[in-house]
């Protein structure tokens, strides 16, 4: 991990050296005598096929033994609902997934918890979820920083779609047509043509955005 010098009067840090790969990816600044037991990228709720997915991602893991999710239905008092084994110590990024199993017909909150090897327990975050129904079209993007990103559409028809990636300037880098059948899709994209760095993907119907997700692509 790169290192540098940190001054208390202006609370600065100088001396950190990055490389041109490294320089797209995000960064979490941190003591290293107590180094963070998860850096968290993201937590979110999505809809497949009718069912709540849970999602979330670490940058870095520390001793990290197994994650909790709990769930509340006024965002106060949250029940343990089940736990996620994570991976121990990792400088890898880790995406996990867990699907809710109940019917949901309100919004729910959902707490997602860390537990070290000591039984250290940290809070992460907190998110709310709409209730997922056969009356909306659902759809996740996923992407573990390679070349590949996934697109999950369930539909509730027949549909010529678009996945479309833009740089951070706005520019166009892919414009991909998807055939959506009606109900559960999969489509999983190559870019090796496109170089690292920050992109946003968006899945787009009829001149409409279905879904759309920043990535970070840091495959070398």
């Amino acid at each position: 991990m790169p290192a540098g010098t940190i001054n208390t009067a202006n609370n600065t840090v100088t001396g950190v050296s990055v490389s041109a790969a490294d320089f797209f990816r995000s960064w979490t600044l941190n003591d290293n005598s107590k180094p963070l037991p998860i850096e968290l990228i993201n937590f979110d709720a999505n809809c497949v096929n009718n069912k709540t997915v849970l999602e979330w991602c670490t940058a870095t893991e520390t001793n990290n033994h197994y994650f909790t999710i709990a769930q509340s239905a006024d965002g106060i008092n949250f029940t343990s609902i089940n736990t996620v084994n994570g991976n121990g110590t990792t400088g890898q990024k880790h995406c996990y997934q867990y699907a809710i199993d109940a019917k949901i017909d309100a919004i729910t909150y959902y707490q997602l918890w860390q537990t070290d090897f000591d039984n250290t327990t940290k809070k992460l975050k907190i998110i709310a979820a709409q209730p997922c129904n056969s009356k909306t079209d659902n759809s996740i993007i996923t992407n573990n920083g390679t070349k590949i990103v996934s697109v999950f559409i369930n539909s509730l028809i027949e549909s010529n779609d678009n996945v479309i990636i833009h740089n951070t300037l706005g520019q166009v880098m892919l414009n991909q047509p998807i055939g959506t059948q009606q109900g559960y899709n999969e489509f999983n994209l190559n870019l090796n043509t496109i170089s690292n760095g920050v992109y946003y993907v968006t899945i787009v119907r009829n001149n409409q955005t279905l879904n759309t997700k920043k990535i970070i692509i840091a495959d070398n």
